[in-house]
């Protein structure tokens, strides 16, 4: 189970779609209501994090900064929100005590890190005879 909202993939306009959507909102920036000259994106109405589409009628143009604010100060929110309603619905919650250790816990190049760290393993970690462990010298002769 994932804590994703349903996500459609983005898919990009071609040039001659982004001259059409140009054309047909009439170089109008959706976000501010100005004439935009220069740069501009694509916007979804609906963000696709929120499970909106790629359809032309979800689509509009914007000016780049308008653009970002707008993900900014409302999308962003509203995906959160419903990431959070949706973990509350299928009852997970975040997991309790300190993250787990990964490979980039173990220094490589300082002697007494290192042992450190494979103290932190062998206490996490059931001792194991071959493998991967015994390639890295985890595991006790």
């Amino acid at each position: 189970m994932t804590d994703d909202v349903p996500t459609t993939p983005r898919k990009r306009l071609t040039p001659r779609e982004r001259l059409a959507l140009f054309e047909r909102r009439k170089g109008i920036c959706c976000v501010c209501g100005q004439k935009i000259r220069g740069e501009f994106v694509d916007e979804h109405w609906r963000a696709l994090g929120l499970g909106g589409s790629n359809d032309p009628s979800n689509r509009d143009i914007a000016h780049v900064k308008c653009a970002a604010l707008k993900t900014r100060d409302q999308d962003m929110p509203r995906i959160v929100k419903a990431k959070a309603q949706k973990r509350a619905h299928h009852g997970l919650k975040a997991p309790k005590g300190p993250p787990l250790e990964s490979r980039n816990d173990l220094p490589a190049k300082d002697p007494s890190k290192a042992e450190k760290a494979h103290a932190r393993i062998e206490r996490l970690l059931p001792e194991r005879r071959g493998g991967i462990a015994k390639q890295f010298g985890i595991v006790k002769k």
